[in-house]
């Protein structure tokens, strides 16, 4: 039962570091950046020792990233970009998160996988 109180708990945690994080880099490009951090950090946990740990994983992965990083957010800023007309702003942000965010969370499978065990 104490689980899903670590993934609100997490949520919450990483909601505050995105906002936090908006208020550095307003705009589009937080959001790449929070979508990129995030699919480094959850991709080092899936590949670290913490993947076998419930209630980290629990906390950090589902909880922190799952608040830190931003779909939704990140859907908006391309609807908005669209109804602007701005399509090169629209492809930038598509395209930088989509692949930059690829290579963030390869680069940290790796990465956790370089962790001893």
């Amino acid at each position: 039962m104490w689980v899903p109180l670590l993934v609100f708990a997490g949520g919450g945690a990483g909601a505050l570091l995105r906002w936090s994080l908006g208020l550095i880099l307003p705009g589009w490009v937080g959001v790449v950046v929070a979508n990129i951090v995030g699919s480094f950090i959850l991709g080092a946990l899936a590949n670290s020792p913490l993947r076998d740990q419930a209630p980290a994983m629990a906390f950090l992965g589902a909880g922190m990233m799952g608040g830190f990083t931003t779909y939704s957010t990140f859907n908006l800023n391309l609807l908005e970009a669209a109804n602007r007309g701005a399509w090169g702003e629209l492809a930038l942000q598509f395209t930088t998160t989509a692949v930059v965010c690829f290579g963030a969370g390869a680069l940290g499978l790796w990465v956790g996988g370089q962790i001893p065990r």
